[in-house]
């Protein structure tokens, strides 16, 4: 039922159940509340739910400093908060589908701005605590397109493709790439990047639709 609603006075309600806490022996406390804040904090945030995905990551971060994948979580809620923000500014029947209030997502562009700066700096602590973490490095270069850094945004994109990672990030590391170039008018260097994508997940749709597009 809290996932209806984006109501912080609920957050306490999602804290690890005290029963739980109960049986789990001290020294697995560590192994396993990481996991579970992450995994609820996610599905909170699919479903808008961010103050309380926040309320759950924000006090686990403290408890647990440097844990590149709950750093990587919080980053990506904050993406996706600011990302909605920021297109429920010109479009709010958006908004009316997604069954949410249009004053409780209105932001203006410095707080949108403000939220994709905090999700920049989670995913550079996460990628210091571990280089190897080449999604959060995806996600890194997207966030600096948004905030229209596109030189810095096709380092870090190209760094991904050299560092040859799963097909999934391999995937969108070139569709973000070849939207930087297609921005930048290199419509040949663009489709180039768009065919990548679409070798590295064959049965990516978007990929498909791009290099066409292109």
């Amino acid at each position: 039922a809290m996932f209806e609603r984006d109501d912080p006075t609920a957050q306490a309600e999602l804290e690890l159940p005290p029963r739980l806490v109960a049986l789990m022996d001290e020294p697995a406390r560590p192994a396993f509340e990481p996991r579970w804040v992450r995994a609820t904090a996610l599905e909170l945030s699919h479903q808008a739910q961010w103050s309380l995905a926040l309320g759950l990551l924000d006090p686990a971060s403290k408890r647990y400093p440097g844990d590149p994948l709950l750093l990587m979580a919080r980053g990506a809620v904050l993406e996706a908060r600011s990302r909605l923000e920021r297109d429920t500014m010109i479009d709010y029947q958006r908004v009316t589908q997604l069954g949410l209030r249009p004053d409780r997502v209105r932001a203006g562009p410095r707080e949108v701005r403000a939220q994709l700066q905090l999700a920049e700096t989670c995913y550079r602590q996460a990628l210091a605590a571990r280089p190897d973490l080449h999604h959060a490095r995806v996600r890194l270069g997207r966030v600096l397109q948004l905030l229209g850094r596109s030189d810095a945004s096709v380092a870090e994109l190209q760094a991904v493709v050299a560092a040859a990672p799963d097909a999934r990030d391999l995937y969108f590391a070139h569709l973000f790439l070849g939207y930087a170039l297609e921005m930048a008018g290199r419509l040949d260097a663009a489709a180039a990047e768009y065919g990548q994508a679409a070798q590295a997940v064959p049965g990516g749709q978007a990929g498909g639709v791009a290099v066409r597009h292109a």
